[in-house]
């Protein structure tokens, strides 16, 4: 915004972005073990808690690190589609045992 000049409150940080392209820090051992797992948003919060940066540059990194290793994405995606098809499984039985039980 030109003409709009503020002052900025204490404890306020400033943060310039820029489109250039820095140098790619390494992803912390523990986010890529929880992207491995399945979970990126803990891994987010490990970035973001490690590295100090906002919740936007976090989600990027471990987003960028996610896309440049599709075999990690993979190995997660079958471990959570496991995890989905014992659900499953433990609603039919679940429908099965009712069933059972009221109709007999």
């Amino acid at each position: 915004m030109i003409g709009k000049i503020g002052k900025i409150a204490a404890g306020e940080e400033l943060r310039y972005r820029c489109n250039v392209s820095a140098p790619e820090r390494p992803l912390p051992a523990a986010a890529i073990a929880a992207l491995a797992s399945g979970n990126k948003i803990e891994a987010i919060k490990i970035v973001r808690q490690e590295w100090g940066t906002d919740l936007r540059d976090s989600k990027d990194a471990v987003e960028a690190y996610a896309k440049g290793h599709p075999d990690l994405m993979a190995a997660s995606q079958q471990a959570g589609s496991r995890a989905k098809a014992w659900l499953w499984l433990v609603a039919l039985v679940a429908v099965v045992v009712a069933a059972y039980y009221f109709l007999r």
